[in-house]
């Protein structure tokens, strides 16, 4: 009890006695400061994410002179072998291929056709590497077609069918040979269809029947890669992947200066490298932190797509100082805005979390890094832009910290 009366009793009397007191009498207001500063150092446009062959779908597309993605699906792994039924267990070699056809599982969520839709599969085996586009694009060539069909608009919506030629497909499985197809689209206006790859069940199939006996169960198989033999993880992420022949963004005729671009083909991410006082981070309170960017209207490609663009914080170490390498490495979004890419003004974001994890740790340490993805990354053409920080003061981002200062305890 007297404890409590000399506590209320210096709260009555010292209401301007400096520091201590607003830790003794909670019900005082704390002093807090505002303050608004260009607080990034580093910004810069890395690409190309995800990696080849880790989206979830494959985008074929061809829109005018702009934008052209196709597919590469493999099946570097077709047994040459079948059985009559699931319970016999003698195996026949196969000799005869009847009824085959790739099948293409649709993401309607995807499609943009307006006349029927030609879809043409072609032999693209080479020896070329694995990543050579130049050298996959050549081969999308009439001596190499071995199938083809057209689809109204209104067959888009679930599962393509397109029939293989099946003396091509023979002659790979009895000489033992990989079968590697490249699917691309066409139709007499522009086109886009997404359909979905081999890292979901419903991802592409190869059908086939290996005997004349309507009796013997047709094999169906999902692609596989066996090259790069020395990288087993890429090897998998091969099995399909979109393939760029031309990109949607302005990488192809030279970069735009001062803008940083998330989304496009192939895809981009924003970095954000923060220098940030150590009296604020370190030593003060963050109770609020805003990052505003100012973004610049993009009406090349599906401009009133409404996009999701996500603000992760990096998790690379100091040791890793190249900006791409550090947008690899990204923990769960710290907040995220909805966008629309012809939209023109502000984007805000609260970081205060993100600050709470960066104090207490070391900016040479652990870098104060934020990266900016889209929702729609490598599998849509839609491209963000936003002001970096070379531009106009006006446009640059920004931050607006409002904090507590450090109380340094002492006697009245």
């Amino acid at each position: 009890m007297l404890a409590a009366v000399v506590l209320s009793g210096a709260c009555a009397e010292r209401q301007d006695g400096g520091e201590v007191c607003p830790v003794l009498c909670p019900e005082q207001s704390i002093p807090t400061r505002d303050t608004v500063i260009e607080a990034i150092g580093v910004s810069a446009t890395v690409s190309p994410y995800p990696g080849l062959g880790s989206e979830p779908t494959l985008l074929l597309a061809s829109r005018g002179d702009s934008l052209d993605t196709r597919a590469v699906i493999r099946f570097d792994s077709i047994p040459s072998r079948y059985r009559r039924s699931a319970s016999d267990t003698t195996t026949l070699p196969i000799t005869f291929v009847d009824s085959a056809e790739l099948r293409l599982r649709i993401d309607t969520a995807g499609t943009k056709a307006t006349t029927p839709v030609t879809v043409s599969v072609y032999d693209v085996d080479t020896t070329a590497a694995d990543s050579s586009t130049a050298a996959l694009v050549a081969l999308f060539r009439a001596d190499r077609l071995v199938g083809s069909a057209t689809f109204d608009t209104a067959a888009l919506k679930d599962t393509l069918r397109v029939k293989i030629d099946t003396a091509f497909l023979r002659q790979r499985i009895v000489g033992r040979q990989r079968v590697r197809f490249g699917v691309q689209v066409t139709s007499g206006e522009s086109v886009q269809l997404r359909v979905f790859s081999s890292l979901v069940d419903a991802g592409p199939q190869l059908v086939f029947d290996p005997s004349a006996d309507t009796l013997t169960r047709v094999g169906s198989y999902r692609p596989v890669s066996l090259t790069p033999v020395d990288d087993e993880a890429l090897a998998r992420d091969l099995a399909d992947f979109t393939l760029i022949a031309t990109g949607s963004n302005d990488r192809v005729s030279g970069t735009t200066p001062n803008v940083l671009r998330v989304g496009g083909l192939p895809s981009s991410r924003g970095y954000l490298r923060f220098e940030l006082p150590a009296s604020i981070v370190d030593s003060g309170t963050v109770v609020r932190a805003t990052l505003t960017l100012t973004q610049i209207p993009s009406i090349r490609f599906d401009s009133a797509e409404r996009v999701t663009l996500f603000a992760h914080p990096s998790i690379a170490s100091a040791v890793i100082s190249a900006p791409d390498k550090a947008a690899l490495l990204i923990a769960a979004a710290t907040d995220s805005a909805q966008v629309m890419p012809n939209g023109a003004g502000l984007i805000e974001f609260e970081l205060v979390r993100l600050f709470r994890r960066w104090r207490g740790t070391k900016a040479v340490d652990q870098p104060r890094v934020l990266i900016l993805r889209a929702s729609t990354e490598g599998i849509s053409p839609v491209e963000l832009r936003i002001h970096d920080v070379n531009a106009a003061s006006g446009l640059r981002p920004r931050l607006r910290i409002t904090y507590v200062p450090r109380v340094d305890f002492g006697l009245p």
